[in-house]
């Protein structure tokens, strides 16, 4: 609006996420006519003095037998997908073992842009979709029961190319293989139980010389931190776990095209993060 009546004027913003790539970056210095940038990393001396001394470990957890398998057989069965539309020219990317659903979403947008300004067949739409499932169960691979969600939901396809995986032997094989570690209870994620492990110590040691001391577990889903606070849960009076999620959307849904799953955590409201942050420093939950 300012522009359009010839006002001058400056814009000056400040973001510690302003993007995951080159590209993406670009488009906001563009939206903002952004001329000059200025980054500070850790190591400036502007930013130096702000921050507390830490070490870090990485520690690297082994998939099990099961989560394995799981891998292996929906790579399988994502191959054929990913090699057709590779050659039909709706798929840039290579390989299929690293391929994520965020990759998926992008090329299927990309295609979706053809689609709207080509006028090409919209036919890969059912190829992508399909896709985009079998990389969610490969991401969600830590939790058996998300995976069998999955799993059923491909099963009661009747048309299009899940039902076309739901008939091969391998997704039926990949079936049984995941129902049986539900039967038999092997659910906990190696990096889960390295989770506890390395929780229990942190506060038995801090417990053992009269200390107080805190602990954040950051994860990458919802559903994630749904699992790892009812497994900690367990872990009472040690460990006292509480969630803590963004303000979007969310909430308890009808099951749709990724899950069976009816419920997930709401987005939180700011108070609610204010008071749970308050609870968090007042040693209500640690």
């Amino acid at each position: 609006l300012l522009e359009s009546i010839g006002a001058k004027f400056r814009v000056i913003g400040l973001s510690a996420t302003p993007g995951p790539s080159i590209k993406s970056v670009q488009s906001v210095l563009a939206v903002l006519r952004i001329s000059r940038v200025q980054a500070r990393t850790e190591d400036d001396p502007s930013v130096k003095t702000y921050l507390h001394d830490k070490q870090e470990e990485v520690v690297i957890c082994s998939k099990t037998r099961v989560q394995g398998e799981v891998d292996r057989r929906v790579t399988n069965l994502l191959c054929p997908i990913l090699n057709r539309l590779r050659d039909d020219g709706h798929f840039r990317s290579s390989g299929a073992t690293t391929v994520t659903s965020f990759t998926i979403h992008k090329e299927r947008e990309y295609y979706m842009s053809k689609v709207r300004h080509h006028g090409i067949s919209g036919y890969a739409f059912d190829l992508f979709n399909a896709a985009y499932l079998l990389t969610c169960i490969k991401n969600d691979a830590w939790s058996m029961e998300k995976v069998r969600d999955h799993l059923l939901l491909i099963k009661m396809k009747r048309k299009g190319e899940l039902s076309r995986i739901a008939a091969t032997s391998d997704f039926q094989s990949l079936l049984e293989t995941v129902e049986r570690a539900n039967l038999q209870d092997v659910k906990a994620d190696p990096k889960l139980l390295k989770l506890k492990e390395e929780l229990f110590f942190h506060f038995e040691k801090k417990k053992a010389t009269g200390e107080s001391s805190k602990a954040i577990v950051f994860a990458n889903s919802r559903d994630a931190v749904q699992v790892i606070v009812k497994y900690l849960e367990a872990y009472k009076p040690l460990i006292f776990p509480r969630h803590f999620i963004g303000q979007g959307g969310g909430s308890k849904k009808k099951p749709n095209a990724t899950s069976l799953r009816t419920s997930q955590l709401n987005g939180m409201t700011q108070k609610e993060q204010e008071r749970v942050i308050s609870q968090f420093k007042q040693g209500t939950y640690n």
